[in-house]
Parts: structure tokens; C-alpha cells; sequence
């Protein structure tokens, strides 16, 4: 038989994965831990996350694995060091360092599948046991994945043009996916929807905070937008024979799938623009889009992403009349490949290669709105522990979908220490430079420092700091800092 076909977030026949994930579970001393813990997490609920992000992962499966499921005991469990030792390390590796990923760390499909408890927390988890087996009964009867996440965010700055010098927000987001054609089958087709609700609570929107009221030359967050209930995204993803090629069609935001970095969830991990793309690249806003992955190599590792997007979109408009009269779109494709060792072991590099047209749709008055185009280039190395990780964007593009790509040239350099003192998450710190495309500014220079840490099994919480050195709107002052404090709440 052939490579089995793996849903794009539903799947029974990953047998191989399935079985290698069984064998951990029976073998895991925590699944005698005591009802609270953190690592008290259903034999039945871990084999369905398993599933879940072996679908989302869109693993292919070697012929040679491609056999009925077998019950394993506790002396099957892998040993080898190559292997994860915990479901959770299993499922984490499959989602996220497989390279048949489709998005990066905040797209939807990888929220559906990872939308769990999760283990090694500092304290135990308070949503009943009894959602999640809600949840795992809906995935089994009617294929329908389903995620909640609140996250608030709140910044202070140290100086402000404008008189106002913090910004405190909240996000709920809702998001689903529905199997609706073949599934578990070629040709697989699903539905993928989430509600959005972003409200400004006090002070200045984070996405205005460091352009408008700092004077930076890149925002001091890029998620934290002041947008309304929405649908910002709503589109059909189809998958085609032995798991090869996939497109999406509908709403989407380029963000998600496109310029893939493994820190750059900014509801969890890095806060500032530099590090969650719309400054360095012309992104688009949420609106219609036709996207694709591609792995050309059966068995490889290497990707092929291609988008494109409406320049006009917004999230609360369905788009389709800016998307098919103003022919006005931004253009890109991503080339990347990743190395895996194992457990969440990994390395990756990419080039990308964008085109923005101009906006019919102005951000506002005033803001710049040039085509243009450019690359980037992005690496991340791991040595255990300890990630290296670096990035270079040029640019000719001014305004983009958003209004805040200013700058010519572009870099960024970090590491991050995960897992520390023995909590999920990681330390994360990177130094930042970007050249404005306006001559008459100067260059600006920043660096952001944060610990990401798992409080509770579905709680992140993300205390850091920004400082923001020659801000190139604020040219009275030299230095600003940015403190900063944000929670991810997930079930």
C-alpha cells in the first residue's frame, strides 16, 4: 500500500505515529499522577491530540508503517534517544518540527490541534476535564476541531510624543475546523473559521503605541490591533494525493503561514514588529487570498509557500469585490527547509521573495502607500537547549496592509533558552536595526527580552521588556523602554 493519507487535522489512519504515541502513553509514569496535576492528562484525551496534530502536521506515513493498529504495552515504549519520551513531546514534535506544517505557531489549524493542557506548568489547570472530552466526542462524530483562547496584553512606555503612555487590551478569539469532504482520504477538504473579538481597553491600541505615541520606527506589537467582533478568517483548505500539495481559498492573513519563525506566536512569545513581520515586509491585511505548500520531494523536508492577497481586505468586510476589481495584491513566495534530530530538536532556514502593490484603502492620512518588493532571509540553529536565530529583510515597499513598514534594510539577531529552570516555555531575547526608506531619519536600533512560562496546563503568561534606541519619529529623544505583560488562557 501506498503513504497513508493523514487529514489536515482529523486522522485515524497515522498508524505509525499513533502507535509510536500509544506506546509513550502506556509507558508514562505521570499517567498515575494525581487528578489536578498538570500532567494528569487522559490516556484517551492524549491520543486525540496525537491525532489531531498528526492531521495538522500532514505527515505522510512510509509505506512500510502503513499497517492496522496494534495495542502496545509498556515494554514496547521506544528507548532510542532520537525518540520523544512523553506524548507531549511526540505530538510537539510532529506539529511543529515534521516540516509538513502548513502555518507557524499562530495559525488556526495549529491552535485546533495544540488547544490542550499541556505539562511541566508551575501550578495545575482549572478547565473541567469534561470540555475536553466535549471536545474529543464532537472531533469523533461530526470531524469538528474546536479552540478558545483569551489573551490580554498591556505595555508602557517611558516616553510619549502624545501625552499617552500605555495601552491595555484584550482578545478573544474562537476558531473551528470542520472536515466536510473525504475524511481521512485523498483529496481531503475542510472548513476553517475563527471569530475575533479585539478591544481596546485603555490607553493607545499596542499596535499604535510604539509607532504614534513612541515615535518607533516599528510598531512595539503587531497583534494587539483594536478591531471589533469579526471573521477575520474563513476559508477551504484542500489537500491533494500523498499529502504533496495543499491550497487554501478565502479569508486569511498572510502572517499565519507565511515568513515561518518559531518564536513568532506574539500573543505568547516576541512582542515587537521586527520579530512578527509587518514592519520588515509589506504584509496584507486579513481579506481574501489564494495560498499553497508544496513539497516537491517526496520524503523531504523542503517546502515551497506561495501567496496572494488582497491589499484592500478588511476583516470585517467578506472582500470580494476589492479582490476581484481593484487587482491590487501583495505577491509572495517562500522557499525554507528544516533539519530535524528529534523531540523538538530542530533547525531552519528560508528565503522569501514579496511584491506589494499600492492600496486603494489608505491606513490613514498621511501614511505612506508605495509599491514595492524585496526578500528576507531567516535561520534558526539549535544546540539543546539553547536556540540561535537571525534575520536580514530588504525592502522598497512603503505603508504595506498596515501602515508600518518604514524601513529599507532590516536586522534581527537572538537566542532563546527553553524549557527553564524546568517550566515550559522559554527566555527569549533578540537585538533589532532597521534603515528607513526616508533618508532624512535616522537609523533605529532595539532589543526585546521576555520569559514565556506555562503558569498553568492552558495558562501562558509572558512578562518582558523592549528598549528602543534613536526612534525615528522621535528624534528628541535617544532611548525609550517598553514594559510589557501578557497571558494566553487556551482550551
Amino acid at each position: 500500500m501506498g503513504p497513508a493519507r493523514v487529514g489536515s487535522f482529523y486522522s485515524y489512519r497515522g498508524y505509525s505515529t499513533l502507535r509510536r504515541v500509544g506506546s509513550i502513553v502506556e509507558a508514562d509514569p505521570r499517567r498515575n499522577a494525581p487528578a489536578g496535576a498538570p500532567s494528569a492528562v487522559s490516556g484517551c484525551l492524549l491520543a486525540l491530540l496525537a491525532s489531531l496534530v498528526v492531521g495538522c502536521a500532514a505527515v505522510t506515513v512510509p509505506a512500510g508503517d502503513d499497517a492496522p493498529e496494534r495495542s502496545v504495552g509498556p515494554s514496547q515504549a521506544s528507548s532510542s534517544p532520537d525518540e520523544p519520551e512523553t506524548v507531549e513531546e511526540a505530538v510537539e514534535d510532529v506539529v511543529a518540527h515534521s516540516g509538513r506544517i502548513i502555518g507557524g505557531p499562530a495559525d488556526v489549524e495549529v491552535d485546533l490541534a495544540t488547544a490542550f493542557p499541556k505539562p511541566d506548568s508551575i501550578l495545575p489547570g482549572a478547565i473541567p476535564k469534561g470540555w475536553f472530552d466535549w471536545k474529543r466526542k464532537v472531533l469523533e462524530e461530526y470531524g469538528v476541531a474546536l479552540a478558545v483562547g483569551y489573551q490580554m496584553g498591556y505595555q508602557h512606555i517611558s516616553e510619549s510624543r502624545t501625552g499617552t503612555h500605555h495601552g491595555l487590551q484584550s482578545w478573544l478569539q474562537i476558531e473551528a475546523g470542520w472536515t466536510a469532504l473525504n475524511r481521512d482520504e485523498d483529496f481531503e477538504g475542510s472548513l476553517i473559521v475563527s471569530f475575533d473579538w479585539r478591544t481596546n481597553l485603555s490607553g493607545s491600541p499596542l499596535t499604535a503605541l510604539g509607532p504614534v505615541d513612541a515615535g518607533s520606527l516599528w510598531p512595539t506589537d503587531v497583534g494587539f490591533l483594536d478591531l471589533g467582533p469579526s471573521f477575520p478568517i474563513f476559508y477551504w483548505e484542500q489537500w491533494f494525493t500523498k499529502d504533496r500539495f495543499v491550497l487554501r481559498v478565502g479569508k486569511q492573513i498572510a502572517a499565519q503561514a507565511y515568513d515561518f519563525f518559531r518564536f513568532k506566536d506574539g500573543r505568547t512569545a516576541f512582542s515587537g514588529g521586527l520579530f512578527t513581520q509587518h514592519p520588515s515586509i509589506p504584509s496584507p491585511p486579513f481579506g481574501q487570498a489564494v495560498s499553497f505548500k508544496w513539497w516537491p520531494i517526496d520524503g523531504s523536508p523542503l517546502y515551497v509557500f506561495g501567496t496572494l492577497n488582497d491589499m484592500n481586505g478588511d476583516p470585517d468586510r467578506v472582500g470580494f469585490d476589492t479582490f476581484f476589481e481593484l487587482h491590487q495584491f501583495f505577491y509572495g513566495v517562500e522557499i525554507g527547509y528544516f533539519w530535524k534530530r528529534g523531540q523538538t530538536d530542530f533547525d531552519h532556514v528560508h528565503l522569501d521573495i514579496f511584491y506589494a502593490d499600492e492600496r486603494t484603502a489608505r491606513t490613514g492620512p498621511g501614511s505612506p502607500n508605495e509599491a514595492g518588493g524585496g526578500f528576507k532571509l531567516l535561520g534558526s540553529k539549535q544546540w539543546g537547549q539553547v536556540v540561535g536565530f537571525g534575520s536580514y529583510t530588504y525592502n522598497t515597499a512603503e505603508g504595506g496592509g498596515f501602515g508600518f513598514t518604514f524601513a529599507r534594510h532590516t536586522a534581527t539577531a537572538g537566542v532563546a533558552y527553553l524549557k527553564p529552570v524546568g517550566v515550559r516555555g522559554e527566555i527569549g531575547f533578540g537585538a533589532t536595526w532597521a534603515d528607513p526608506i526616508n533618508g532624512d531619519l535616522r537609523d533605529q536600533y532595539g532589543g526585546e527580552l521576555y520569559w514565556k512560562m506555562l503558569l498553568t496546563p492552558d495558562l501562558w503568561i509572558t512578562p518582558g521588556m523592549q528598549v528602543i534606541v534613536n526612534p525615528s519619529f522621535n528624534p528628541d529623544v535617544d532611548t525609550i523602554f517598553v514594559a510589557q505583560f501578557k497571558f494566553r488562557l487556551f482550551f
